[in-house]
This record gives C-alpha cells, structure tokens and sequence, in this order.
C-alpha cells in the first residue's frame, strides 16, 4: 500500500503555492503548513530549496502533481473546508498512515514519478469516470428467466447504483456504518457494495458457508445497518440472529420472494424506495467522503476463531486496480471480459471482479452459482 512508500519530509519545510488562477511561474514563497488544498495546490519543499528549477503544474481534472527539482515524495492532503473541489473525489487532513477508528484517515504518500505518483481517486468518482466515458459499453451480464442473458450498461450500472445507495440511506445507513453482503455473485452483490460506498457506510461481505454466529460477528463488529441476503437459506441465518443485533433496520432478500415481515424487503422494494428519493441527500453525504477514508471491510472467513476485519480505503482499491491493469497491460473500453464466481467477500475477487472491471470499463459475466463446485469436482478426479 502506497501509505507506507516513503518517511515524512522534515519540519519547517518552505512550500510555494500555484492556484487554478495564477501560472504556474507566479510562486509565492511561504511558510504555512504543508498541505494540497482545494483552492490550489501547495507542496513541501526542503528549506534550502529556495529556487525553484522546474515547475509543472497540470490543473486539470486528470492530473493534481508537481514536479519539482530535488523533491522526491509528498504527502497529499486535500482540505474540504476548500471551494473549488468537494467530496467524494478529496483527500482529508490526516497525521497518521494507520487508523482502526470507522472515521479515522489515513496519509497518503506519493512519488513524483512511477505508479506512486498516480492521481488519487475514489470509488464513485472511477464509477462516474468510467460511465461518462463509456456509457454504452455492457458493464454486466447475467442470466435472467428463462436463461437468456441480461446485460447492464455502465450508464444503468451507475443509475442503479446511486437509485440503491438512495434507499440504503431512507433505511436508515448511517455514517460508517456497514452494509452486509451474504450471497453468491451477482449484479445485486455488486450493485450493493457499491452503494453503501455511495451513502457514505462501508460494504462488508460474509461468506456464504458462515455459520448464524459468525454472520452475527461481522455484522455487530461492522455496526450494520443493513444486511443484504441472497435467498432464504441465507435469510433464515440473519433471522436467527437479527434480535442481537441492535443497529440493524432493514434487511434486504434479492432472489426469491421475502416473507411479509416488518424490516424485510424485496429487491425490486429498494429499487422502488430509490426511484422515489431526490437526489440531494445522496448528494450531500457524497461531499462529505473522502479517498483516505475507509470504504470497505473485508472479513477473513473465521475458520480460526472470530472473522478479522481488514479495512480498506478509497485510495486502496482504486489504486490497486490501477496498477493491476497497468501490469496486465489492459486497455480501458477495449472489451475485456472477466467472468465472477470466486467469493466476493474475499478482497481478490472484489478488487478485480469489481474494481478491476470498473476501471477499466471491462464487462463482468456471472457464473451460475454452483460454478465452483463443478470445478471442485473436476479438480478431484483430475487428481485421481
């Protein structure tokens, strides 16, 4: 993770700042604290840095770096007390690489050049790059009644996604509080984690084969305000559990028809709730979120005692499928397909089924869910 790239500069550092309305040749010396606010961008330089060789300044939406003579590393922070630039896409104010605080922050560290120098980013603002630039491009495909394949573009993805995350917060998820996602993969499984990012709460999945009592762990250690299950199998397990768990206050079944209980809904229910919402609170709880703020937990599968909860940020999963795409040499909207059956509450198959794709505007096909036990089995009598 690039939070640990690199030591801090030393104190009484010199900085020069370059606003969006000055050149990038005007520098005004000064000796305020060393940040990248919104308003214009100021970074660190050593004390005896006092000329300045080489500017570069690029403003633009695609590009916040400056490179400088003899500095190598800065440490980014943007301040969302700022005009110009307001959540999701902001980097907060933090002193420390490590937080296990829900609303803590985290530094991030970067290098002038190379994959470390890469633009912060968060997850609603890759989804809204990538349906922008290609909106007509499949973002997911499934099987639908009868067998014949649905497919979703990235502009109805990104419509989906903001309808849902509308209903998670007329439900009631709170600010860093979890969304569970208990089921196989699906586009509802993605569609959630998604949202919950999008209202400001964290997605945690749990794995399928976890028994009521480590469901009811990850929820309550999550501080769930929803759980959003497969079917009923996987519905029974909540319901087991749904009287210890005192932040919870919907519950949300997206195959088969729920019963007709109080705090349980349909899919099609949420979707509904959504379409019915305006869109300001939504849009409000978006500029509150950060890219050094955690988004997402993934849980071990607690085979070993209690599940441990990994919390991840913004700038964790954007940057990594970043650097995975750039490694494998994709290139964004050229058609790569990937097709998702490995568990998405484990962190490979959401940082490459979901994140992966969504950068690179790849098309997501779902396996039928027993997938993995038809490899199983052939994996067995291969070995026989």
């Amino acid at each position: 993770m690039r939070e640990l790239a690199a030591k801090p500069h030393t104190v009484e550092a010199l900085s020069y700042r370059v606003t969006a309305d000055s050149p990038a040749e005007d520098l005004t010396p000064h000796a305020e604290q060393s940040v990248i606010s919104n308003g214009g961008l100021i970074y660190p330089v050593k004390q005896d840095a006092t000329k300045v060789t080489e500017l570069k300044a690029d403003l633009s939406e695609h590009s916040t770096r400056i490179k400088m003579n003899g500095i190598q590393k800065q440490t980014i922070n943007f301040d969302s007390r700022a005009k110009n630039l307001d959540g999701p896409n902001q980097v907060l104010p933090a002193d420390k690489l490590h937080t296990v605080l829900p609303h803590g922050r985290v530094k991030l560290r970067t290098e002038e050049e190379g994959m470390a120098a890469l633009r912060p980013m968060s997850v609603p603002a890759m989804l809204d790059r990538t349906a922008e630039q290609y909106p007509e491009v499949v973002a997911l495909a499934h099987k639908g009644t009868g067998g014949t394949w649905q497919h979703t573009t990235y502009r109805e993805y990104r419509t989906a996604v903001r309808t849902c995350s509308k209903a998670f917060l007329k439900l009631g998820l709170k600010r860093y509080h979890s969304v569970c996602i208990l089921g196989f993969n699906s586009p509802e499984w993605f569609i959630s984690d998604l949202a919950a990012i999008h209202a400001g709460g964290f997605a945690a999945g749990i794995y399928t084969t976890n028994s009521p009592e480590a469901c009811h762990y990850c929820a309550e250690n999550s501080r769930a305000n929803i759980i959003v299950v497969e079917d009923q199998k996987q519905l029974d397990k909540i319901l087991q559990i749904r009287e210890r768990l005192p932040e919870l206050k919907a519950i949300i079944q997206y195959t088969g028809t729920p019963p007709d209980t109080p705090g349980i809904y349909s899919w099609e229910d949420v979707m509904k709730m959504g379409r019915e919402e305006s869109d300001e609170r939504l849009e409000q709880v978006l500029k509150t979120i950060a890219i050094n703020e955690c988004c997402t937990l993934v849980y071990t599968s607690g085979t070993m005692g209690n599940p441990k909860a990994v919390m991840l940020s913004h700038d964790n999963l954007t940057w990594s499928a970043h650097v995975v795409g750039e490694y494998l040499q994709v290139v964004p909207g050229s058609g790569e397909i990937l097709v998702s059956f490995l568990p998405l509450s484990h962190v490979a198959a959401q940082s490459v089924d979901i994140h992966l794709a969504l950068f690179e505007a790849g098309t997501v096909y779902f396996a039928d869910k027993d997938a993995l036990k038809v490899i199983y089995l052939v994996n067995n009598i291969i070995c026989l």
